[in-house]
């Protein structure tokens, strides 16, 4: 085990086998497979560096991390919205603790309402963050960070949004890794 209790009989690279990266995430919390829609190019540097946050152009609502869904579907549909050439990655994730929020499209309170409602002082927390990196005049986007930086000292390693069908809103089902080290390609073709 590694110092932040991950396992590390096979460690971390960004593209592993289907054997290994099950091996790697066996003590994850989440074993469902999560895919990610990308261009080619961008899939062919994911699959040799792996995530890299400080690249990613879009997908911040739920603050900053790497995106995917459950939904084959869904990752499809992402995949066409790119444009001919893009791809869907399939992803192991090897995370500890995930805060799962249902959407209710009929609840009063926003989206991000919702996703704060379970953390104690959640919603006030949130704007006490973001208003501190506003202050600082940081160059990220200080809402999606104030939500980062508010799941993880929570202890979350994954925010996942279930949301019933798909919304331009919120964009369908969204599972969302703090960490791009939490997370590895599965590549069908390797052989370790």
């Amino acid at each position: 085990m590694t110092a932040d209790g991950l396992d590390d009989a096979i460690g971390w690279r960004p593209t592993l086998s289907r054997a290994a990266a099950e091996a790697w995430g066996a003590h994850s919390v989440y074993p469902e497979p999560v895919y990610h829609a990308t261009t080619a190019d961008t899939a062919a540097i994911i699959r040799q560096e792996g995530f890299n946050l400080d690249r990613q152009r879009f997908g911040r609502f739920w603050g900053n991390g790497v995106y995917g869904t459950t939904d084959s579907a869904i990752a499809a549909r992402y995949a066409a919205a790119l444009g001919s050439g893009a791809q869907v990655l399939e992803l192991r994730l090897n995370v500890r603790r995930v805060l799962s929020v249902h959407l209710s499209q009929r609840h009063p309170a926003s989206a991000i309402e919702q996703v704060l409602a379970p953390i104690p002082n959640g919603f006030a927390r949130y704007v006490e963050i973001g208003e501190a990196l506003r202050t600082g005049r940081s160059a990220v986007d200080p809402r999606a960070e104030a939500l980062t930086r508010l799941m993880r000292e929570a202890g979350y390693d994954v925010l996942e949004i279930v949301e019933p069908g798909f919304t331009p809103a919120v964009g369908g089902a969204q599972v969302v890794i703090f960490d791009p080290r939490m997370v590895v390609v599965i590549d069908e073709e390797r052989d370790e």
